[in-house]
């Protein structure tokens, strides 16, 4: 009988940590729900007790998972495992994950102790969070370049504290494959799992996470962490699971996951970040390939439009299906051939959109290499009307300065980039844009087959975000 693997899923723990993701709240719970819709078996946020804002997401997004465990991160004293059962009781599997990292030079530098000092720490930890959370797991940070015997010693105290599950993490991404095989395997055979998981995170310094994650199958792990698209130099989520489908047989190991729906989490984040996506196939059991570049039907109505949208995968309110609709339609008359990465693209976009503040209603541009480019914007501020007109290096820059002048704020543009969604002349182009604003960076993103009209969208749709994160009126 097959081992079934359980995948915890990082993404939205990376998303705290790594500021290049630059993702909004709302973005944040809908990466949650699509993770559970692919059926992913944990799902880890950042740490809940950062903020008041982080807090807030960690609960909003404990509260709408059904069926994955939410694992939350704490640190390893009372106030904060505290503040971290608080966000996270109300979910429906709730997870208190402890970590503690183990090398000689972390635990002078970083912990300020010694090896004592550290067992007492974890038996504490662990032991306070299983009195409020019945599942709680341990990992031992940087293991792979700690000393073996104290590694044991660590694991089997977390695992006599209560801890349901235990792992182990190759921080810097240094191990080889065949040396995860041979580490875990005397690993597990010194450690009492009677009742308890063994969980394994590899890092892709060295672009072999995925590898050392399959190696950690095979040698005994029942839990592996992954993160959408690789997130934060995780092993990613795409990648892993389709090895572990491809090759179940080899490993003796599957997991829950949804393979033919596995892509929709990777398109999904790469329209809300500037990420690229993972690009994995859908392999079925038949081993037909699913091809993301199938046509669509431009003559589909309402209803079939929904049933479409359905059977990609993605579960969405009646009125974010019209809203895509719409779009579908408007780009159906500007596009000889409509493509699934066309609609998937504006569902990434557009399904997490925040409140619209600000509204692009028409444009002008006035440009050539031999004079200033002139912008003619005007904007529609909650239904008011703006315009104005101003110039610019090029005719993208010309339209940024007249929605700064119309919004009469000083926005520092961060960060610009451009990419077509699909092939052809008539492809969409996706425009990402990132702004800074007290200090903050905000991204925002802008769909369309005129690319000067997608970085216009996507200028006032990170405007938008700060605006909403801000609590900017």
């Amino acid at each position: 009988m097959k081992t079934v693997v359980l995948i915890k899923d990082c993404t939205l723990k990376n998303c705290e940590t790594d500021k290049a993701l630059n993702i909004s709240f709302k973005e944040k719970l809908e990466i949650a729900r699509q993770l559970e819709n692919i059926n992913t078996d944990i799902i880890e946020t950042g740490l809940a007790d950062t903020s008041q804002s982080t807090f807030i997401a960690v609960k909003t997004i404990a509260s709408s998972l059904r069926k994955s465990i939410l694992c939350c991160p704490a640190r390893p004293d009372r106030a904060s495992i505290e503040k971290t059962y608080e966000a996270i009781k109300g979910a429906v599997k709730p997870r208190i994950h402890i970590s503690l990292p183990l090398s000689p030079v972390n635990m002078e530098y970083q912990l300020h102790m010694k090896k004592n000092q550290v067992i007492d720490t974890v038996k504490e930890s662990v032991s306070f969070a299983k009195t409020l959370c019945d599942d709680v797991e341990f990992t031992a940070l940087d293991a792979t370049r700690s000393d073996f015997p104290f590694i044991i010693e660590v694991i089997n105290t977390a695992l006599e504290a209560g801890a349901l599950t235990v792992g182990i993490e190759d921080t810097v991404g240094h191990i080889l494959p065949d040396e995860v095989s041979t580490f875990l395997s005397s690993l597990l055979k010194s450690i009492n799992l009677e009742n308890a998981i063994f969980s394994f995170r590899a890092k892709n310094e060295m672009g072999m996470a995925v590898a050392n994650t399959i190696s950690s199958i095979k040698a005994g792990a029942k839990q592996v962490t992954c993160a959408i698209n690789g997130t934060a130099n995780d092993a990613s989520l795409e990648e892993t699971v389709t090895a572990i489908h491809t090759r179940s047989d080899a490993l003796n190991a599957d997991c829950n996951m949804l393979i033919a729906q596995l892509n929709r989490a990777s398109v999904l984040l790469s329209g809300i970040a500037d990420i690229k996506n993972g690009k994995a196939k859908d392999t079925l059991n038949t081993g037909i390939l699913i091809n993301e570049a199938d046509l669509v039907n431009k003559e589909m109505d309402l209803y079939s439009f929904r049933t479409f949208i359905e059977g990609l995968g993605y579960t969405l309110t009646d009125k974010d299906i019209e809203k895509i609709f719409d779009m579908f339609k408007e780009l159906s008359e500007k596009k000889q051939q409509v493509y699934t990465k066309d609609i998937e693209a504006i569902i990434g976009r557009e399904a997490v959109q925040v409140p619209r503040v600000y509204q692009l209603d028409r444009f002008v541009i006035n440009s050539g290499n031999k004079i200033n480019s002139t912008a003619a914007v005007k904007l529609k501020y909650n239904d008011k009307p703006l315009e104005g007109v101003g110039f610019g290096d090029g005719p993208i820059d010309a339209a940024f300065h007249v929605i700064e002048k119309i919004m009469g704020m000083n926005i520092e543009l961060f960060d610009f980039n451009l990419k077509s969604v699909t092939e052809g002349k008539d492809a969409l182009g996706a425009a990402t844009v990132k702004i800074r604003y007290n200090g903050n960076i905000y991204a925002g993103r802008g769909l369309s087959t005129d690319v000067i009209e997608s970085s216009i969208m996507a200028y006032i749709n990170a405007v938008n975000k700060m605006l909403y994160e801000e609590g900017i009126q």
